[in-house]
């Protein structure tokens, strides 16, 4: 809100990495929750944010699902979730919490009917970009694939320059 008041920008984009996706994707949260009375069209002229990318999230994705039934989605023009299969970090915390994590790859065994819905109600505004096999994606614990990886790091770059969709890219 702060940026949108007081700055000239045109598009303001939020990068989230690790545990901190918790704290972004609670303040999407409470934007939806403080503009529930507009339209996404008036939430997203208002308030300008353009690109939400959340990478190597440590979220559970079940409140992932309950924020976007409060309409976080529709505060951000998209989102797009960053996911891996070789990040053993979050491999970690799943083991921690017993709940499984936004960025990890998506199975059977953790595609609760809320995050199936979730997933294709929402594919408009939300996109999972998998990173598992690009290059550099598993050096070290893997969860630093957004700066190990030549190929993540310029999807980001390229996703931010020209708004490309992840297909076009």
């Amino acid at each position: 809100e702060y940026l949108a008041a007081n700055t000239e920008a045109e598009s303001i984009h939020v990068i989230a990495y690790s545990n901190g996706t918790r704290m972004v994707a609670g303040a999407f949260e409470q934007l939806a929750l403080m503009y529930h009375d507009e339209t996404r069209e008036q939430m997203q002229e208002e308030l300008r944010l353009g690109k939400l990318i959340f990478i190597g999230s440590d979220l559970d994705r079940d409140v992932f699902a309950t924020y976007v039934a409060d309409g976080a989605l529709d505060v951000a023009r998209h989102v797009s979730v960053y996911v891996s299969e070789k990040d053993k970090a979050l491999g970690f915390a799943r083991w921690l919490t017993r709940r499984p994590r936004l960025g990890q790859m998506l199975d059977d065994e953790s595609m609760t009917p809320k995050i199936r819905r979730l997933f294709t109600d929402y594919s408009e505004h939300l996109s999972l970009i998998d990173v598992t096999d690009a290059e550099g994606s598993d050096t070290g614990n893997g969860h630093a694939y957004f700066r190990d990886s030549p190929w993540v790091s310029s999807d980001i770059l390229i996703a931010l320059m020209f708004g490309l969709s992840p297909e076009q890219r």
